[in-house]
């Protein structure tokens, strides 16, 4: 955003070449053929994740981009759906919600070899900054694969307080909003 306007999508995949993993939310009447074009052009399928509202983005983002991470849902009862018009799974991160991280179902995601992802993006990024007790590394001990939140230092700093493992671990989790 160097000139005051946000950059082109292949800007946007080259700047993050060796620094991010980016999610790229496909709004409606975006073609996925399109997407999926820049980003294999940009050679950044590897450091993308696409995000989808529903079984009936996912479905079609995945028979133009197999390859592609794709973020959807709100828990399992899509994954059926997902499985019979041919999604593999492990290309799937579910979207478990803002409310509360749940283990059962992060565990029954796991079993089906989908990874969870959670936001801390509403309350919970200011109730842990008004109590001064981050609990991303609790949070992240439920399964959480990814951790969608406002407050990306501290997120790092408790996981990285959780997990013994300073920096990399704890980036691997974390996602910033």
């Amino acid at each position: 955003m160097l000139d005051g306007h946000p950059p082109s999508l292949r800007r946007a995949l080259d700047w993050a070449n060796r620094r991010a993993i980016l999610e790229l939310d496909v709004k409606r009447g975006v073609s996925y053929e399109d997407v999926a074009r820049e980003v294999r052009a940009a050679n950044a399928m590897g450091r993308v994740i696409f995000i989808t509202y529903s079984v009936d983005g996912a479905s079609p983002l995945a028979r133009v981009a197999s390859e592609a991470m794709i973020a959807a849902l709100e828990g399992a009862s899509d994954l059926d759906t997902l499985e019979r018009r041919g999604v593999d799974l492990s290309h799937i991160i579910a979207w478990t919600g803002t409310d509360e991280p749940g283990s059962a179902l992060n565990a029954a995601l796991a079993a089906r070899g989908v990874e969870a992802s959670f936001g801390t993006l509403a309350g919970w990024d200011r109730r842990f900054e008004r109590e001064h007790a981050d609990q991303y590394g609790a949070f992240a001990e439920t399964g959480l694969a990814m951790i969608s939140t406002n407050r990306p230092e501290e997120a790092v700093r408790d996981l990285d307080a959780n997990d013994g493992v300073a920096g990399y671990a704890a980036m691997q989790c974390a996602g910033a909003h």
